[in-house]
């Protein structure tokens, strides 16, 4: 949607028929830019003599995100408590402490980082419950402790303010876990609508759709997923598999070769270009991926692809 233009705005002055009166409104002006000028700078002044707390605080706070983007995240969250104990009112130190938080509980793997992110979170919205990400976050820790509800409900809070597309994925993830099916596909449309661009939303309603054998309903998905992110190869690739299992082998193989040129080095993009390829009776092209694929360095969840790579070839060598 185009953005009305918005240009600078000009003091307006009232313009007479002498030269006289344009010289008093332009004085007129320089006399107003100074008042203005002192007001800001006594009111500034008085803030600081008024509100040394919140000054501080906040000091305090912009030092932990900077602890936090410089990689001393634990730094960071004993500055953001200080933060919030100097200024309790101030409740965006509390929601920083609960995300970085989140961030330390994943990547310590310690369940009481999720803990404490919680009290923080609680904490930040008792002040302030007009922000969803304050929301979203709390339903990470919650998400992240198995407190599976209580998840949801913050998931939902922080929807029910604004449309929140990973506030909707992570209330999915939630509902496939429980097997809700119906509400997973509803949470996954909610988080595409919100967030067109969430290429994990696409691909886990497209997964969706073909465990209950709606190959049709998966294409539509990945199509619009395509749109919407072209650049994400992740979307060709899936859309590859839906028409290799349709046995529509060419647009697999097409949208495989899409996919390889971003990832020429991606092991199992490789194996399924070869397998399509041998699918489609395009035997050479099938013997150079497979052999192709099997010098290719490998993680330990590609044995069965392997183990079929090889049959592939030993069938291919017969011919």
């Amino acid at each position: 949607m185009n953005q009305p233009s918005m240009t600078q705005a000009q003091p307006i002055c009232l313009q007479g028929l002498h030269n006289q009166k344009t010289a008093y409104c332009s004085l007129w002006h320089q006399f107003i830019s100074l008042r203005l000028l002192t007001i800001l700078f006594l009111t500034c002044t008085t803030l600081l003599a008024c509100y040394p707390e919140r000054v501080e605080s906040i000091k305090l706070m912009n030092e932990g995100i900077k602890k936090h983007n410089s990689g001393r995240s634990p730094a960071a969250v004993r500055l953001l408590a200080r933060s919030a104990e100097t200024d309790p009112s101030n409740h965006r130190a509390l929601y920083y402490r609960g995300l970085i938080l989140n961030d330390l509980g994943r990547t310590e793997e310690r369940e009481d980082r999720f803990e404490d992110a919680v009290r923080s979170l609680e904490a930040s919205l008792k002040i302030n419950k007009e922000d969803p990400k304050v929301f979203y976050q709390l339903g990470v820790a919650l998400a992240e402790l198995k407190r599976d509800e209580q998840a949801l409900r913050a998931f939902s809070d922080a929807q029910t303010i604004a449309p929140h597309g990973q506030a909707a994925y992570r209330s999915a993830l939630i509902h496939l876990e429980k097997e809700h099916y119906n509400s997973a596909q509803e949470s996954l449309r909610a988080a595409i609508i919100a967030e067109p661009e969430l290429g994990l939303a696409y691909t886990a309603l497209s997964q969706l759709y073909r465990l209950f054998k709606k190959p049709s309903a998966a294409v539509m998905v990945l199509k619009n997923a395509i749109e919407n992110d072209p650049e994400d190869t992740n979307h060709y690739r899936d859309l590859g598999e839906v028409y290799a299992s349709l046995k529509q082998y060419s647009k697999a193989i097409q949208l495989f070769e899409t996919a390889l040129q971003d990832r020429p080095t991606n092991a199992p993009l490789t194996f399924l270009l070869a397998e399509a390829s041998y699918n489609h009776g395009d035997l050479q092209s099938a013997e150079i991926y497979i052999k192709k694929y099997l010098r290719m360095g490998h993680t330990r969840e590609e044995k069965l692809m392997i183990s079929k790579a090889k049959r592939l070839l030993a069938k291919l060598r017969k011919k």
